[in-house]
């Protein structure tokens, strides 16, 4: 957070650039060509913009570069420009961790419900939207029908880089070798539809597997490709902006707003992706903490002399929990497990723990844990909680009571911090976060606008590759990270939470598109990029919403529709149809 500030006042205070090109008045100097390049620069940057520089000369023959919001720095170079995009890129990423942060905070107070069903899933898309409604508030109508399009690559390059990119490597990190009781299931029970069965047998070998929920989850995210149908219909059938264009504009406007409606109800009736949420904000204190007291309270420590796991240790841990010494350690022998623990001042709920415990071990979902299951987790745990150790002068009974405390707040509505001092921690977070992405949305977009000028890319490509690797780097990593972790619950979530997020991603961003398509009297020029959206969501969410096993190469598709789709705009942006 400090870095990001005090790069943010370095921009702040940064000076503009002045330069005056030299004429041609003197007979003894020979002309370099600079003249006549800017003149014909000034020719072609005919559109005037709140912060674009303008090149002009004024009465004394200097030409200046203007500065946003009269103290940001401007550039009239490529390297310039490309430098600005990744400070703001840079800057911006931090403003999407405050508001995230800022709304998980409010979200651990409040719970599950109307704030964890609405607001929340909101602040997830805020920063996509935002950029896209400032690249629509421009002072003048021709400005805004450019910086548009600017604003529709960032949409469309944050919906299809989740559903490719990530989403491929989540399947890839996240597999493990089919059970054979899976290999069963296919092989001769209906449990498993045809679609399944095809995926599996053309690689049988390794594969993720979800639960029901996330596809329920994917057919949510597949609904919203209906309002981006409607909006081609006047495409498809040439219907001109006045009045058939701008009646279908007003209507799937009215629908997108119904169905971000319709999911926000749908998260307050059935919110079970937000206490899975919850759960894992849990055990992300549980784990360690557990961890903690058998390597210091009971068991001794479970790392060798340079830092590793030390595996005999572990099995020796085995044995001793395995009280019926049949090699296997059930739910029972882990609830005496806990039961033993000292969890601090509040005791800690033995059977929730020994039922996170098991579903974080048990691999085979046989609800026993064997011996490599075992000592695979715990060497996976401690590796963990090795390498996120934090440096601290705190005592180790100090912060062995200060970890479970937290454990127990999570678990425990009462016990959660609901004090003034952590709802104004909360608060301002997320309105430091949702101040620096207005502040910063409109210099982004203007700095991508240049570059594509000066490199004579279109904007919308600069926008779809780069601009979406600070919006959703917070949520990538994280979706990879707990892919990592092969669990089918984490794993379930962590697609859940993609589907969710580009579900936000296509309806509030097409909404933000249309209100200001309508109110400000912009033509609809976005066909072939919304058209892209709406081919890489259908097939991703057709195949996960009927699917619950994915193979790996499965994620080989998903890659290859990333180049794809920007082939797909290449093709069809000069189409009749769609033109």
């Amino acid at each position: 957070m400090k870095t990001s500030l005090v790069l943010l006042l370095v921009l702040f205070f940064a000076d503009g650039a002045i330069c005056r090109p030299l004429t041609n008045s003197s007979r003894g100097l020979v002309s370099d060509g600079v003249e006549e390049e800017e003149n014909r620069f000034s020719s072609y940057n005919t559109i005037g913009y709140k912060g674009i520089m303008n090149s002009g000369s004024s009465s004394s023959g200097e030409e200046t570069c203007e500065q946003m919001y009269g103290f940001l720095p401007c550039s009239k170079t490529i390297p310039g420009h490309l430098f600005l995009i990744l400070v703001y890129e840079y800057l911006l990423f931090h403003a999407e961790s405050y508001v995230a942060s800022g709304g998980e905070r409010i979200f651990k107070i409040l719970g599950p419900g109307v704030f964890g069903a609405s607001a929340f899933q909101v602040i997830g898309s805020l920063p996509e939207a935002l950029i896209l409604l400032a690249s629509g508030l421009s002072s003048s109508d021709e400005i805004a029908q450019e910086c548009v399009l600017t604003g529709v690559g960032l949409l469309a390059g944050s919906s299809i880089l989740l559903l490719t990119i990530i989403w491929g490597t989540c399947i890839v990190l996240g597999s493990q070798s089919f059970s054979s009781h899976l290999h069963s299931n296919l092989s001769g029970n209906k449990k498993y539809n045809p679609l399944e069965r095809l995926l599996f047998s053309l690689w049988p070998g390794h594969g993720v597997v979800t639960d029901l929920g996330t596809s329920y989850t994917s057919r949510i995210m597949l609904l919203s490709v209906i309002p981006l149908v409607m909006i081609q219909i006047p495409r498809i059938f040439s219907l001109s902006y006045a009045p058939g264009e701008g009646i279908f504009v007003l209507i799937t406007l009215v629908v997108s707003i119904m169905f971000l409606l319709c999911y926000f109800f749908y998260q307050v009736l059935k919110p079970w992706i937000q206490k899975k949420r919850e759960e894992r904000e849990m055990m992300k204190h549980l784990i360690p903490d557990v961890l903690e007291h058998l390597q210091d309270s009971v068991y001794g420590s479970l790392l060798a002399e340079d830092g590793t796991p030390d595996v005999p240790a572990i099995k020796r841990l085995f044995k001793d929990i395995d009280l019926d010494k049949d090699d296997c350690i059930s739910y029972f022998e882990l609830k005496e497990l806990m039961t033993n623990i000292k969890f601090g001042i509040i005791p800690y709920d033995a059977d929730v723990a020994a039922s996170k415990i098991m579903e974080e071990l048990d691999i085979s979902g046989d609800q026993l844990i064997d011996e490599e299951e075992f000592v695979t987790g715990l060497s996976r745990w401690l590796n963990t909680a090795r390498n996120q150790s934090p440096n601290s002068d705190e005592s180790e009974e100090d912060d062995y009571q200060k970890t479970w405390e937290q454990t127990d707040k999570l678990v425990e509505d009462k016990f959660i911090d609901k004090s003034p001092l952590a709802w104004t921690k909360a608060i301002t977070l997320l309105v430091l976060g949702i101040i620096m992405l207005g502040v910063l949305a409109e210099p982004l977009i203007q700095s991508v606008h240049d570059f594509s000028k000066a490199a004579r890319i279109p904007s919308f490509y600069v926008a779809f590759i780069f601009v979406p690797l600070a919006t959703t780097a917070r949520l990538s990593v994280s979706a990879i990270n707990e892919a990592r972790r092969k669990k089918l619950h984490t794993t379930s979530l962590t697609l859940s939470e993609i589907y969710g997020t580009v579900f936000m991603n296509n309806i509030l961003g097409l909404a933000v598109l249309l209100s200001l398509i309508y109110f400000r009297g912009l033509s609809w020029n976005f066909s072939a990029e919304v058209l892209m959206v709406l081919l890489v969501s259908a097939i991703i969410g057709f195949l996960a919403s009927f699917n619950t096993v994915f193979p790996v190469w499965t994620s080989i598709l998903a890659y290859m529709l990333y180049p794809l789709s920007l082939i797909l705009v290449y093709i069809l942006g000069d189409s009749d149809w769609l033109s």
